[in-house]
């Protein structure tokens, strides 16, 4: 006995493991030191080593923490915005040549389910609020490079505890080491459940489709050569608590904030999730504009009339204004003109787009006419801008644009079709030259470009209830993702930035039941309220 002690006392690490076994054992049973007799778990003990074995290949699941607000919380967020393009290019350069995922090792993917959080940031409701996604290997290693493809949603809180709970979408930021900053802009204090959707890993989203023709990529990909994953992550709710109000977690409550101006980088690009916030019982918040964005965006009050250019995307929201008055409803969800502008007599839409034989009128082809009536009564244009055509949609915008005036306000969008089918160089190429004829437009019209929003890849849509099965191949579906969604329009973004055209950012609005493409009526309210807001 007295020469194991000796051995004991020579070998220093002998006595550190014993330690720690027995710091173990207390840990196990201390908390059952008050527990009723039958209540009593037997747990299955291990070992420091195999603990600590353990710990290495599996990271701890830990709700983050809640951190002080950071001084510059906004801007930053702001300029990462401003940057993600070029971001994105430093991470994952796109490829010019589709890849097929047949085969691919994949050893080297994002583990959904290994991926954890930390490091939340934020302070009152209706400003930036941040935390990190920390990704991880299939063997447990922590991801050192980036290039996946995240879609995260909250679901909080509302006016009331038993209102109708809300998705509230998020931007998600590549940090190109394994992190990815997830931002979202809350407007309540409280719990929010968190639902993140792995869909691409290792910059596989980020790639042309293989053909330039609307369905040969249905016949040319099959499921085998399928780079979608579709996989959900399940993370701990996220807590956003009104530090100004001092109040404990446990007695946080759901208010809104009175929403203050911001000042962003740029002001000529608004976006939706910032401005205005729809709620259950069609309750509506709306953030005032500063006055740098003022200056650049009330310009709009002499206008005499409102073109909209662009898909079905654009169309849709006049058109179901249209059949909400024809069948008479009551609260009309859409108003796709400003409400500044003084409508009077007869209906003020009128369409120069192809015939739609499912609609309950008529639309006629013929190009935007010249106003000939000065004083005529405001009309709201419909062009149709369809598809992504290199040689056409020039040509059409040029003809549009010299028949306005410096009354008129144009509201353009070309996009979703070039994200389902188009090389990204014929889009960028595309782009540059629209953006130099919005730039170089004779007659100077408010000019507005709308961006590329709605586009989930086979994506749950929690405001409707039932999601997709995202296990299903769709081929239709496999080049209209969000990883192409997000470069196309990030370029589009970028391009008319550069050329001085002023951008409504439309990221965050909820798309229809079924439709992965459209708004729903919500969508588009928040759209024309957003548009409403910003003219007026």
């Amino acid at each position: 006995m007295h020469e194991a002690a000796k051995g004991l006392h020579h070998n220093p690490s002998t006595w550190m493991l014993l330690a720690v076994l027995l710091t173990t054992v207390a840990a196990v049973f201390s908390p059952f030191g008050d527990a009723p007799l039958g209540h009593v778990r037997v747990l299955r003990l291990k070992t420091a080593l195999q603990a600590a074995a353990a710990a290495a290949a599996v990271p701890s699941q830990q709700g983050p923490p809640t951190l002080p607000v950071l001084p510059d919380g906004i801007p930053d967020i702001e300029r990462r915005l401003l940057t993600q393009l070029d971001d994105l290019k430093a991470t994952c350069p796109w490829r010019p040549e589709w890849r097929s995922c047949h085969g691919a090792d994949r050893s080297s993917w994002t583990a959904a389910n290994l991926t954890r959080v930390c490091c939340q940031t934020g302070g009152e409701p209706g400003t930036w609020h941040t935390f990190k996604l920390q990704t991880y290997l299939a063997n447990g290693e922590a991801a050192t490079a980036g290039g996946d493809v995240w879609n995260v949603r909250l679901t909080g809180p509302g006016l009331a505890a038993a209102a109708r709970q809300r998705p509230l979408r998020t931007r998600v930021l590549d940090n190109g080491d394994g992190t990815y900053t997830v931002a979202f802009m809350p407007l309540f204090d409280g719990q929010y459940s968190v639902a993140a959707w792995l869909f691409y890993s290792r910059c596989t989203g980020y790639q042309d489709a293989p053909g330039n023709a609307p369905l040969e990529h249905v016949t040319i990909v099959s499921q085998q050569d399928w780079c979608f994953i579709g996989a959900l992550a399940a993370l701990p709710a996220i807590t956003v608590a009104d530090t100004a109000a001092s109040k404990a977690a446990s007695d946080v409550t759901s208010r809104a904030p009175a929403l203050l101006p911001i000042d962003t980088p740029d002001p000529r690009i608004l976006r939706v999730q910032q401005h205005v916030f729809a709620l259950p019982g069609r309750a509506t918040y709306r953030r005032p504009l500063s006055a740098a964005q003022a200056a650049v965006w009330r310009t709009s009050r002499d206008t005499s009339r409102f073109v909209l250019f662009g898909d079905s995307t654009t169309l849709l929201g006049v058109v179901r204004h249209i059949l909400a008055v024809k069948n008479k409803v009551k609260r009309p969800a859409l108003l796709p003109f400003p409400h500044c502008w003084n409508l009077s007599g007869g209906d003020p839409v009128h369409f120069t787009t192809a015939t739609k034989t499912r609609m309950s009128f008529s639309f006629v082809e013929e190009p935007l006419a010249p106003v000939l009536t000065p004083g005529a009564p405001p009309r709201v244009h419909y062009v149709r801008g369809h598809g992504c055509d290199l040689d056409t949609h020039p040509a059409l915008v040029a003809e549009t644009l010299r028949n306005m005036t410096s009354s008129d306000t144009l509201f353009i969008n070309i996009g979703m079709h070039c994200v389902q089918k188009y090389r990204l160089a014929n889009f960028t190429l595309l782009i540059e030259q629209v953006a130099a004829l919005l730039a170089a437009a004779p007659s100077k019209p408010h000019i507005v470009w709308r961006s590329t929003d709605a586009a989930e890849q086979n994506m749950p849509l929690p405001s409707h209830g039932t999601p997709f099965e995202l296990g299903t191949y769709l081929p239709q579906y496999q080049f209209l993702n969000e990883a192409r969604r997000l470069w196309f329009d990030l370029e589009a973004t970028a391009t008319m930035r550069r050329h001085g055209v002023r951008v409504i950012d439309m990221y965050g609005l909820p798309t229809h039941h079924g439709d992965v493409v459209h708004y729903s009526n919500d969508g588009f309210l928040q759209q024309n309220q957003l548009l409403s807001w910003a003219v007026c």
